[in-house]
């Protein structure tokens, strides 16, 4: 009986190259899908967040300057009463805040920025929430505010992204390892099959033959196997018939 032939290593390397190959694949396009998604996300957020800024840096300057403490308290008062969360910087170090429970650390570099004019923003986690904090000088004067916007909402949706396309990148590579354990046996099985023919064959067993399956190159290759095959054993039939004629001729002559 011919000795059946194990999968080799060539196997299992045809299948991890295809779970290699389907898992960098899809974890680049889940990586860069990921980060698609969340820069236009946080752009968005950014760039909704500035223009009521703006207004309401307009309507301070116009509304509560020149600043003392009786319009502080009414500029604190007017922002709690619309739920918006602030920063005010007045006399370069005298800080008021409309919410204590953030008390945010306002960087050095955005309050560079709003210095020289600019309308700066910054991103930082406080009191356990993701703020956005957009800040400018109010016009006319050097004080500065700044406005804290709440980014919870896009954080959680971002954090349910990144979980499905984990999810998706998992089930990818899993399928991509059966996938590939199934083409590399269906791959290499002729090549098994081929092996245990020869193995076959050089024990003795000449009938033995290739299956011709499709007109591939496997196709062919058994084909050619074949007809070797048959030369093969149409060659030693004959030499055997040649040396059973001899063994028959010998002790005639002897006679």
């Amino acid at each position: 009986m011919p000795r059946r032939i194990r999968p080799g290593r060539l196997r299992r390397r045809l299948a991890v190259a295809f779970v290699v190959v389907a898992g960098v694949s899809a974890g680049a396009l889940a990586v860069g899908s990921f980060l698609l998604v969340r820069g236009a996300r946080l752009s968005d957020s950014l760039a909704r967040a500035k223009t009521p800024v703006t207004f309401q840096l307009n309507l301070a300057a116009h509304t509560f300057e020149p600043l003392t403490e009786q319009s502080i308290d009414s500029l604190d008062a007017s922002f709690e009463q619309t739920d918006q969360h602030v920063v005010l910087i007045t006399n370069g170090d005298n800080v008021v805040a409309s919410n204590q429970s953030f008390d945010p650390v306002i960087s050095s570099s955005l309050r560079g920025s709003v210095q020289r004019g600019q309308l700066g923003y910054q991103r930082l986690d406080s009191g356990g929430h993701h703020l956005l904090i957009v800040g400018g000088k109010i016009p006319g004067s050097s004080d500065e505010l700044y406005f804290l916007f709440v980014e919870d909402r896009i954080h959680r949706d971002l954090s349910q992204l990144r979980n499905v396309l984990l999810s998706g990148w998992g089930i990818v590579v899993v399928l991509a390892g059966l996938v590939g354990s199934l083409l590399a046996r269906r791959t290499l099985d002729p090549l098994a099959r081929a092996g245990q023919a020869a193995r076959s064959m050089a024990e003795g067993l000449l009938a033995t033959r290739l299956p011709v399956r499709g007109e591939d190159e496997f196709g062919a290759w058994a084909t050619s196997f074949n007809e070797m095959a048959e030369a093969l054993e149409a060659k030693i039939n004959a030499l055997s018939e040649a040396q059973a004629r001899e063994r028959r001729f010998t002790p005639d002559v002897a006679h």
